[in-house]
């Protein structure tokens, strides 16, 4: 299957938890551009905050808006979360 947002092959299943225990179900998420299809319909929501964006942001599979990879990125900084080989807040450091 290919994700019909970026032309990607790289679309696995992934499971998704519902509100109550043992709800949930699957869905097929793109780990290029990170859409995921909610009711038949590929969307780009955000992991924290759940908007719609049309681009999403992250280290190896996009799941963050960008305001949302700030604020995480800045609370890495804030309290020190830092690699010790590259120096660059965890939630940007690929070592």
């Amino acid at each position: 299957m290919k994700c019909p947002l970026c032309n990607s092959d790289r679309v696995y299943l992934a499971h998704e938890f519902g509100d109550k225990v043992g709800d949930g179900l699957y869905t097929h998420k793109c780990e290029a551009c990170g859409a995921k299809r909610i009711n038949g319909k590929w969307t780009k929501k955000c992991e924290r905050c759940g908007k719609i964006v049309n681009a999403l942001h992250g280290l190896f599979v996009p799941h963050l808006c960008k305001s949302c990879l700030d604020i995480v990125v800045e609370n890495d900084r804030k309290i020190g979360n830092v690699c010790l080989m590259c120096r660059q807040p965890r939630s940007l450091c690929c070592c």
